[in-house]
């Protein structure tokens, strides 16, 4: 018998059929291995998180977990460790917690998140982990690791991390009796204590919000002394106890003079202000009891701030480079009063500068108010008796009204016959130091060194940048205390304080009060300046 072949193209196949097929011919091994491989390869895209954290001590130690589920949905959980451990230890425990909480889940693929940089660095092997008394911790937790598919590491500040850290902070102080295996606690919010509306002392839980602050934060001690005031406390903490506010949650120191608060924050945004203050946009570069001064002025406090201002100021090396001499006079300053702001002023011409500007600057003519303190500079590529007219009409007569006098030196240019008939059309009369002592215009050499200093330390490796420097150092020292007036000479000029970038970096009392003005809240505030103005 012969055969013939012949060839047949393929139709498609229905899903039907295929269903069919395998209904018929059932595989349980390679059907149960298809569908593992495609639940892990969903769960590979689409991995777990946990977000652990770890808390140790003196009281006891706590774990914190946050797990996040695919869909997004969150489940905390708070565990009391009941054997003695460091903080290290701590945050692995908390880990292996939540990677065996995961495994009974039957979840692949996690996304593992903590704020302790050691943990994170060690189950990564990034550190080697050498310590005797974590290898065990670290030895478990790499083998619980090992059991998914797919893992990955994140580190993230404490304050990123905060679920997590809240729960262990909490579980880390509550005691948990022996025989039980849970706790149940029931913390609840008031608006205000009880006793006020039923007049009866009552019990109520506190639920401190000092979870977001660091460990060894110095307010701590106070903000839970002022909630709950207990015999056991410390007894400075008692003693001092007495000088701090707690409002809304937040901490401020009352002043020993005159009873006003300061904003009580942390030492690491203390050191935000001070850089910000020495030599950010506004800073003077001055020494440690002036930026002590300026930052109470403007409402902020910290424990220990005026030994850390002075070590600041002290350690900055363009301070030191730049530092003037210190001369004490023979005889003692007479000063110059002026009854009222910008009735006389001190002018001076600083020059010739070398190198100059990359504008081509040479000159800078500059003016002091005897009664402020307030400073107007200008820099120029050359000087004349024109210059100085212009630079008196602009900055002084169209700006400040006509004063009574100008102090000026034994320049050329201050004695032109036009800049002298300027002074007796303007009544204004122009006074010259004499001129064997042309250093006897105090006030206006006295600007120029501090001006200087300020532009000296800016420009570092850019000398030839200082014209860029020139305003900032002016606004640097018109927002700096002057020994001679006690206060700064922009509130002298304008009546209140300047809005500095260190009350935005660290959110001064004002500015969160200004920002949570409504329209009828504003006028009523501007109605009222002017009502003031209109008193003074």
């Amino acid at each position: 018998m012969e055969f013939n072949f012949a060839y047949v193209p393929q139709k498609a196949i229905k899903g039907r059929a295929l269903a069919d097929f395998l209904a018929d011919h059932p595989l349980p091994k390679i059907e149960s291995q298809v569908f593992d491989e495609l639940d892990s390869a969903s769960i590979f895209m689409t991995p777990w998180t946990l977000m652990f954290d770890g808390s140790s001590t003196s009281e006891g130690s706590g774990a914190g977990i946050v797990i996040i589920s695919l869909t997004g949905n969150q489940i905390s959980f708070s565990f009391f460790l009941d054997f003695s451990c460091s903080n290290n230890q701590a945050e692995y425990k908390a880990l292996i917690i939540g990677l065996e909480i995961l495994l009974e889940m039957a979840v692949k693929a996690v996304h593992i998140v903590g704020d302790s940089s050691l943990v994170i660095n060690q189950i990564s092997e990034d550190f080697k982990c050498l310590n005797w008394q974590l290898r065990s911790f670290h030895s478990l937790a790499t083998q619980l690791v090992n059991q998914f598919h797919n893992v990955t590491l994140e580190y993230r500040p404490r304050v990123m991390n905060k679920i997590a850290n809240d729960l262990a902070q909490t579980a880390s102080g509550v005691k948990v009796p022996s025989g039980m295996k849970e706790r149940v606690m029931k913390i609840t919010r008031r608006s205000f204590p009880s006793a006020e509306t039923r007049n009866q002392i009552m019990e109520e839980v506190f639920a401190t919000d000092v979870a977001e602050l660091d460990d060894d934060d110095w307010r701590i001690p106070y903000i839970l002394f002022l909630q709950r005031p207990t015999p056991e406390a410390d007894r400075r903490i008692r003693r001092n106890a007495v000088d701090y506010v707690l409002m809304d949650g937040d901490l401020y120191r009352r002043s020993a003079d005159d009873g006003l608060l300061f904003q009580c924050i942390s030492k690491f945004e203390g050191l935000k202000i001070m850089v910000e203050v020495h030599e950010g946009i506004c800073g003077a570069h001055q020494a440690g009891i002036k930026m002590r001064w300026l930052i109470r002025r403007y409402g902020y406090y910290w424990a220990g701030m005026r030994k850390y201002c002075m070590t600041y100021a002290k350690g900055y090396i363009d301070c030191q480079k730049h530092g003037p001499m210190q001369w004490v006079p023979a005889i003692e300053i007479q000063l110059l009063v002026k009854p009222r702001p910008f009735r006389g002023w001190a002018m001076d011409l600083i020059g010739k500068i070398n190198p100059p500007s990359s504008k081509g600057h040479h000159w800078i003519i500059l003016a002091t108010d005897y009664f402020t303190k307030w400073v107007k500079a200008e820099e120029y590529v050359s000087v004349t008796h024109n210059t100085v007219i212009q630079f008196l009409e602009r900055h002084i007569f169209h700006r400040f009204g006509l004063p009574e006098t100008i102090v000026a030196d034994n320049g050329y240019i201050f004695r032109a016959n036009e800049v002298l008939q300027l002074g007796i059309d303007m009544q204004v009369k122009m006074v010259t130091s004499i001129p064997y002592y042309a250093q006897g215009n105090g006030q206006a050499e006295a600007s120029n060194k501090v001006v200087i200093e300020i532009i000296e330390k800016m420009i570092k490796d850019k000398p030839r940048h200082w014209h860029e420097a020139l305003s900032e150092a002016l606004w640097a020292y018109k927002n700096s205390k002057r020994t001679s007036t006690g206060t700064t000479p922009y509130r002298l000029t304008f009546g209140h304080n300047a809005v500095l970038p260190m009350e935005l970096n660290v959110k001064s009392a004002r500015v969160a009060l200004q920002q949570n003005l409504i329209p009828a809240d504003y006028n009523e505030v501007m109605l009222t300046e002017l009502e003031e103005l209109d008193e003074v």
